[in-house]
């Protein structure tokens, strides 16, 4: 492996990346979504993904097939005094499982767990509360358009550079390099703006809204925290 010291396989490391990326890729294996990540008390772990469940991925993908999640979270640009070794600092995830379909054999009501799978991925994308604060419950045609896979993760890793300062070789270190090139680190933030209400709503801004910026902040840039009773995957 390449910088091993930057792999990690802790369970807290690994989520508070794939829940902070706002994108996800998904890459499985064919015969011819934002995600969601949860722990169950026997210490399964479930990803989930949802989308038009007439597309391909959803009608191809539902029974025992291997998939493998990747999340990236670029934070900033590292300038140094060379081309080659200019950097980033970034947390990215991958995590490997299989599709699991929601069955009565290990659900105890099925459509249940869809709903909360959809409840767990819309506080997820948007925030906290969202769900309770929309129009309950989902129609049955709402329903039925909407895939959802669930992915049981089989292992996880995460990788992380955040460095704080530039490194210099004996080349780089002389007056005459380091007179005429900066050196530096340009951090990189996604910032939530001000909500804007649309052109036909007439409630008024509601809790989670008005914290929105502040509960982002907090899970793009606050870091690995503890999850579950297990604290690894393993590698």
């Amino acid at each position: 492996m390449l910088y091993p010291e930057r792999a990690r396989f802790d369970k807290a490391a690994v989520f508070s990346i794939f829940k902070a990326a706002p994108v996800v890729h998904v890459a499985f294996m064919s015969d011819d979504g934002l995600p969601r990540i949860e722990e169950k008390p026997d210490g399964e772990v479930f990803a989930y993904l949802h989308g038009a469940a007439a597309g391909r991925f959803f009608k191809t993908n539902e029974d025992s097939r291997s998939l493998c999640l990747t999340a990236t979270c670029i934070d900033g640009l590292v300038f140094a005094a060379t081309p080659m070794r200019h950097s980033a600092q970034y947390r990215t995830v991958m995590l490997h499982g299989v599709s699991f379909p929601f069955d009565p054999s290990y659900d105890n009501d099925v459509e249940a767990e869809k709903v909360n799978a959809l409840k767990l991925m819309t506080n997820t994308i948007s925030c906290e509360g969202r769900w309770e604060n929309t129009r309950l419950p989902p129609t049955k045609p709402e329903m039925t358009a909407t895939g959802i896979i669930r992915v049981r993760v089989e292992g996880a890793s995460a990788k992380i550079h955040q460095p704080q300062e530039i490194t210099l070789d004996n080349m780089d270190s002389v007056p005459e390099v380091l007179d005429r090139v900066w050196t530096g680190i340009i951090p990189l933030r996604m910032v939530p703006q001000d909500p804007i209400a649309s052109k036909y709503n007439k409630a008024p801004m509601p809790e989670h809204i008005a914290n929105f910026a502040e509960n982002w902040k907090e899970r793009s840039y606050g870091g690995p925290a503890p999850v579950g009773k297990e604290a690894s995957f393993g590698n």
